[in-house]
């Protein structure tokens, strides 16, 4: 895995002070220790994983928000494509 940019691990520090009280997921490029993985369906599993976001923003057992991060790549396809998986998820993966 690629070392976290400085701008994914400023925005982590940035969500963690904003986000109280609601829980903060972090992926590791944002100071958090696993990948959040998107999921279609009711089962996790390789053929229903749709993407991994950098942070969700948890309350009341619902996501709020999902932070996606984009340094390289930010044509249209690009966003697009990640608004439309994230979208089409039902649940979402922190641990096991």
């Amino acid at each position: 895995m690629a070392p976290a940019s400085p701008l994914h691990r400023r925005v982590g520090e940035l969500l963690t002070e904003w986000c109280a009280p609601a829980h903060l997921v972090l992926d590791t490029a944002c100071g958090g220790d696993h990948r959040v993985s998107l999921f279609m369906g009711d089962q996790k599993g390789l053929e229903n994983k749709v993407c991994d976001v950098d942070a969700l923003i948890v309350r009341d057992r619902q996501v709020r928000l999902i932070v996606e991060i984009e340094e390289s790549n930010i044509k249209p396809t690009q966003v697009c494509g990640k608004f439309l998986t994230s979208a089409l998820a039902g649940f979402y993966s922190y641990r096991d």
